[in-house]
């Protein structure tokens, strides 16, 4: 679950601006190789003078937003013809990204479920987590990332992905239990519910580097309490674990990251269903992580 490769999707945007910056910090501190594309609408058959003028003036752009940063790999820029999420995937896949960022607006997609929008596209179609960064996202280093946890096996991945994350970084993480006191008070497990005591757990279990803080919050809905604990602790990213595809045709990610990533309160990084589920397959997780 190393972070070797990152792939960063561009436009003249500055929402692009903020995801660039983010991307090079942890490109940096975990040495790794990072690569900026930008889509251009238009024929592949243009000239290849016209392409390189597009390159160049996008490089300049890029190294711009970097603002004279240092990395142990130079950051490549390129640039394809064609639509943005189909140029994302097909050069994820081709060059094996380990994660995919993007920038994000203040309100992803036509509805709370963010249809439409780019990171949601994303997230069903890469090989990777993909990040969505919104204007006004804090430095990575030495503050939170916040994770939503639910004893699943999902979530712990999510977890331990976020806390390998975060170590080069001297970021800490913090384990968000959500609950809805209205419907779980009255059920045989009490009021925190049937998962608590799993994800209790998966937080002790996942903890490779350091404690993780792990909060419990009653909330109508887990995104809202995901948000609250992102904004009490100024996080610099919030992680979430998606759903195997379910309803209208599979078109969800699952409810807390369908809401997140519309209105993301800092930058927001979606597992992948087929992500986690090859990674725990191929490698598994260990005894002590399903514990």
């Amino acid at each position: 679950m190393s972070i070797q490769r990152i792939l960063v999707g561009t436009d003249e945007s500055d929402e692009a601006a903020a995801a660039a910056a983010w991307a090079a910090e942890v490109a940096r501190r975990h040495g790794a190789e990072v690569e900026f594309l930008e889509a251009v609408r238009g024929s592949a058959e243009q000239s290849s003078e016209r392409t390189e003028m597009l390159r160049v003036a996008t490089r300049s752009r890029v190294m711009g937003w970097l603002d004279g940063m240092q990395f142990s790999r130079e950051p490549v820029v390129l640039v394809e013809h064609g639509e943005a999420v189909n140029a994302l995937v097909m050069r994820a896949a081709l060059t094996g990204a380990d994660l995919v960022v993007i920038g994000s607006t203040a309100k992803e997609g036509f509805t709370d479920r963010a249809f439409g929008s780019v990171i949601h596209q994303l997230a069903h179609r890469l090989p990777c987590p993909v990040v969505a960064v919104p204007l006004g996202g804090l430095p990575l280093t030495d503050s939170w990332i916040v994770v939503g946890v639910d004893g699943s096996d999902s979530s712990r991945f999510a977890l331990r992905w976020a806390e390998e994350l975060a170590a080069p970084l001297a970021a800490k993480v913090c384990a968000v239990y959500a609950f809805n006191e209205i419907y779980e008070t009255f059920t045989h497990v009490g009021p925190l519910g049937h998962d608590e005591s799993g994800a209790q757990h998966e937080v002790l279990d996942a903890r490779l580097y350091a404690d993780i803080d792990f909060v419990e919050r009653s909330a109508a809905h887990a995104a809202d309490a995901i948000g609250e604990v992102a904004a009490e602790r100024g996080a610099s990213l919030v992680v979430v674990a998606a759903r195997e595809r379910g309803g209208v045709g599979g078109l969800l990610l699952g409810a807390t990251p369908d809401r997140l990533i519309h209105e993301p309160p800092c930058p927001v990084a979606v597992l992948p269903h087929g992500y986690i589920q090859s990674h725990t397959t191929n490698a598994g997780l260990s005894q002590g992580d399903r514990a």
